[in-house]
């Protein structure tokens, strides 16, 4: 405990230090005298894109997809329309739709001059003004719409008709200039605060001339209040939400701090947060040699396109961060999920500001990442050349009361010969579980102990790998740490102290998580019963193989490979059980999990005890 006390004494210290060093931009006036377009990518540097192209095959690759798309969205004969989800919660998903349309076309528009983009890029500015509002009781929405609008006020500038401008500005002030104060994400440190004030910057900079007092307010507030969410990369870079919010709101970070450095030159030292800088190095190794994610929180396995690592790569000059980016880009998935590709005409702009190199963008040798932080984790990676011999291993502390939290506290996943053997089911549909949720009047998004949240099979602690005390919930006030983090050789893990996590339930708990030099992975769990009672054990791990219990433990399979998961206590009279659970919730709200099996063993630990109970997952001969 006085470990974690230390720790966030050291982040709040951190924290106070970068707000009052930070520099200020003091005449916000000048965003009115910059010639359009403004935001993200200026004429000049526009210029150097079309050099990259030229001498970058995979630069062309990007921006003939971009193009590639934007025709697709011209030919839509889709209509934007002011429609909720299922849940009748969101406006969110045409707010996307409409960014994705308008950010390609006045793209393609910049890029080619071509009538039928600047076309779109007019319809579905009108269209969007005309709704009624922009949801603001969702603020997201609002966002993510404004800037869309934004982008094509500004981008298509010279373009579009004066009525068409001047209705595009009274829009974004109408809709989100005038609506933002009040609203509970300016005093959060969440990726909402990222979204929306990056949709509330690009707004203010793009109707400066309209609004000035109001476009003023807005960017020194924006400013202010996005340093809270930028603690959340402190110390070193790790994001509490997880893969897919990293990819989310800080997707929306970096446009936001580019559109300041855009037209002041200046991002007010947002930048310089403690972490920001280190958090790409951090999703790097979010990546396992499966080619699926880290997936802890809300977020699913697999990968998706990290639009921001192009910003960190531009900004450090660090082309090493874009292989699983370039990877991604020459396998044509780039462009296949529309919940992500909204976003890849930023990473274009990204790619006008640093000389992509010619052939491979670089190796890393380094084998482990660990970070401290409100969500510590250890991400090892012993090869970055893609041979089926190289191994990832990757595990977490924190808490289910993190935002987007699950009860993963101790969690972790692992991968060989190319495949993920330990695996996280990974987020649950959001819509669906609260249209069903609101029929008895709970709300999913409450992180208290009794909260129907946890009722979720896939949050709930049963359904991750990690400890289960009899059939009680991990306490959702508890905190794991990760203390003596191992890189030698022979061995590379960490130490994660799970006792806070089960208060009430265990007198203490730790779990060592190694992976040995001899390809197999030792998970132990050093265990003391409460003094007043025995403690009933679970020990779980997802797994996509097909497993069967043997004398010597589990048989796991899967793709022609074979691993036999074992266990041995260090106590004689503490036998381990070996067991198979089916991979799948009982309420009407769970989703299904096929093909997914939750192997390990359960036993009993007599009251003040403790002993050690060894996990080893190895390879087996065929």
């Amino acid at each position: 405990m006085k470990k974690i006390v230390h720790l966030f004494l050291a982040l709040l210290i951190g924290v106070a230090v970068y707000a009052r060093s930070a520099p200020v931009i003091s005449d916000w006036d000048s965003a009115k005298d910059i010639p359009h377009p403004r935001l993200l990518m200026n004429d000049t540097e526009k210029k150097m894109l079309r050099r990259q192209i030229r001498r970058n095959k995979d630069i062309a690759l990007l921006h003939n997809s971009i193009i590639s798309h934007a025709d697709e969205c011209v030919n839509d004969t889709v209509q934007l329309a002011y429609r909720l989800d299922a849940s009748g919660v969101r406006l969110l998903e045409q707010s996307r739709y409409a960014l994705e349309r308008i950010f390609f076309c006045a793209y393609a528009w910049r890029m080619t001059g071509k009538d039928n983009y600047l076309s779109r890029v007019r319809e579905d500015i009108l269209t969007v003004c005309a709704f009624p509002d922009w949801h603001t009781q969702h603020f997201l929405d609002t966002g993510e719409m404004a800037l869309a609008v934004a982008i094509g006020l500004d981008w298509c500038f010279d373009g579009l008709p004066a009525e068409v401008r001047n209705e595009a500005a009274a829009a974004l002030d109408r809709f989100a200039l005038s609506r933002y104060k009040g609203q509970w994400f300016t005093t959060q440190e969440t990726n909402w605060n990222q979204v929306c004030y990056c949709g509330l910057v690009a707004a203010a900079v793009a109707a400066y001339e309209w609004y000035p007092s109001v476009s003023r307010e807005l960017l020194e507030t924006a400013v202010a209040d996005n340093r809270k969410a930028m603690k959340m990369y402190g110390p070193d870079g790790i994001y509490p939400e997880g893969y897919i919010y990293w990819s989310y709101g800080t997707g929306f970070e970096v446009m936001l701090l580019e559109i300041l450095r855009e037209v002041y030159q200046s991002d007010a030292g947002l930048s310089d947060a403690p972490g920001f800088l280190e958090t790409g190095t951090f999703m790097k190794y979010m990546t396992g040699t499966s080619g699926k994610s880290f997936n802890y929180a809300d977020s699913d396995e697999e990968v998706v396109p990290l639009y921001a690592m192009w910003w960190f790569a531009a900004r450090q000059s660090r082309p090493d961060l874009l292989p699983n980016e370039i990877a991604l880009l020459r396998d044509g998935k780039y462009f296949v999920d529309r919940d992500w590709m909204r976003f890849a005409p930023f990473a274009a702009c990204m790619a006008s500001k640093f000389t992509m190199p010619r052939g491979k963008t670089g190796a890393d040798e380094t084998k482990l990442f660990s970070g401290k932080g409100p969500v510590p984790v250890v991400l090892i990676r012993t090869g970055w050349k893609g041979s089926p011999e190289e191994r990832y291993l990757a595990f977490k502390g924190g808490s289910a009361s993190d935002n987007h939290g699950h009860m993963d506290a101790g969690s972790f996943v692992y991968d060989a010969f190319g495949l993920r053997w330990a695996c996280d089911l990974g987020t649950q549909p959001y819509a669906e579980v609260e249209k069903a949720f609101s029929k008895y009047k709970k709300s999913f998004w409450s992180m208290k102990q009794k909260s129907w949240r946890w009722k979720v099979f896939r949050l709930g602690n049963p359904a991750h790998n990690t400890l289960t005390v009899g059939s009680m919930q991990h306490c959702v006030g508890g905190r794991a740490a990760i203390f003596n983090v191992v890189d030698t050789d022979a061995a590379r893990g960490g130490v994660i102290d799970l006792s806070e996590v089960f208060q009430g339930q265990l007198s203490s708990a730790s779990r060592k998580i190694l992976l040995l030099d001899n390809d197999s992975l030792l998970v132990a769990d050093a265990i003391r019963a409460l003094p007043e009672a025995p403690a009933d054990i679970q020990w779980r791990m997802v797994t996509d193989a097909s497993p069967q219990i043997t004398e010597e433990g589990i048989l796991l399979e899967q793709g022609g490979y074979r691993m036999l998961l074992s266990a041995s206590s260090d106590d004689p009279s503490v036998t381990p059980e070996y067991k198979i659970w089916p991979a799948a919730g009982t309420e009407e709200w769970d989703v299904p999990n096929p093909g997914k099996s939750i192997v390990g063993y359960s036993v009993t630990i007599p009251a003040g005890r403790e002993c050690t109970i060894s996990v080893s997952l190895r390879t087996q001969n065929p």
